[in-house]
């Protein structure tokens, strides 16, 4: 028997029906937040961790780490006022990046946090992920 299937929907719109569009992207990005926590640089209270704001839509789960410095720790260097040249820049000074790299005391930290999850951890995600969308 010879069978012929008709694709009525383009690639993308399967895929979201397939996967259940913005509440699994919003899945993944929780559990992607939560598998970085080890990469993420720390105080002893983990407030660039904790201070996060998870949203979705339907292609992408978005991570947004909202302490004033999450950026210069994202980038992994040194970040100073353009005018002041001071890395306590005067309020609404724009930042410019410097040649300095950081050095985080945690020994698993690392710029990047959620990259480097993905690289160690990504097949953790995966699973998660298709364990989540099995579910239903």
């Amino acid at each position: 028997m010879k069978y012929r299937v008709k694709l009525y929907n383009s690639p993308q719109k399967t895929i979201k029906l397939a996967s259940g569009g913005s509440k699994t992207m919003m899945f993944a990005a929780t559990t992607l937040h939560r598998l970085s926590q080890p990469y993420v640089p720390a105080s002893q209270s983990n407030v660039l961790y904790r201070n996060v704001l998870l949203t979705s839509d339907d292609k992408k789960g978005y991570i947004y780490y909202r302490s004033p410095y999450a950026r210069f720790q994202w980038y992994g260097v040194v970040m100073i006022g353009q005018e002041s040249r001071s890395p306590y820049a005067k309020r609404g000074e724009k930042k410019i990046t410097t040649s300095k790299a950081l050095v985080y005391k945690k020994p698993t930290a690392t710029k990047q946090w959620t990259e480097a999850a993905k690289k160690e951890r990504g097949k953790d995600l995966i699973a998660a992920v298709q364990k989540y969308i099995k579910r239903g």
